[in-house]
């Protein structure tokens, strides 16, 4: 049987998913996926592909929580802005060291019409987040403010 990458879940006011992954970018690249599939209906066909590089570079990461955070608000903003979406992305690292948070991502986006959206977020939240290494992988939860 094959592991799910998330799982949508029920959230008394708000909403959120589980995710899952075998290591840490496959997590962070299944709670983006998850995170699209609350906010928009699957396109039936996807618009022109572009190539972008997202690199997150931040002082003052405690933890790999506030480096999710901040790449799942990267990629709201992008969706707020630009009307964009990310179809393939490939994680090339996430570090933490000395309280400094980095990632680097090369991604694939596509733009998305307005009648693609099902429902906004407003903001990723930490309320109840936690990644947890498991044997056989990772999982994690995070809530999202709608």
């Amino acid at each position: 049987m094959k592991k799910p990458k998330y799982r949508i879940i029920d959230h008394p006011s708000d909403t959120g998913i589980d995710f899952f992954g075998k290591d840490l970018s496959e997590s962070f690249i299944n709670a983006a996926r998850g995170m699209y599939s609350i906010m928009i209906e699957e396109p039936d066909y996807i618009l022109e592909k572009k190539e972008r590089a997202i690199e997150i570079d931040e002082k003052g990461i405690a933890c790999i929580q506030d480096l999710l955070v901040l790449w799942l608000e990267r990629l709201l903003y992008d969706f707020d802005t630009d009307q964009v979406i990310y179809c393939d992305i490939d994680i090339k690292e996430i570090r933490l060291e000395s309280g400094k948070g980095h990632m680097l991502a090369n991604c694939s986006y596509t733009g998305i019409e307005p009648r693609m959206v099902k429902l906004g977020i407003k903001a990723v939240t930490y309320q109840d987040l936690y990644i947890k290494e498991y044997p056989g992988g990772y999982k994690g939860r995070v809530i999202f403010d709608v």
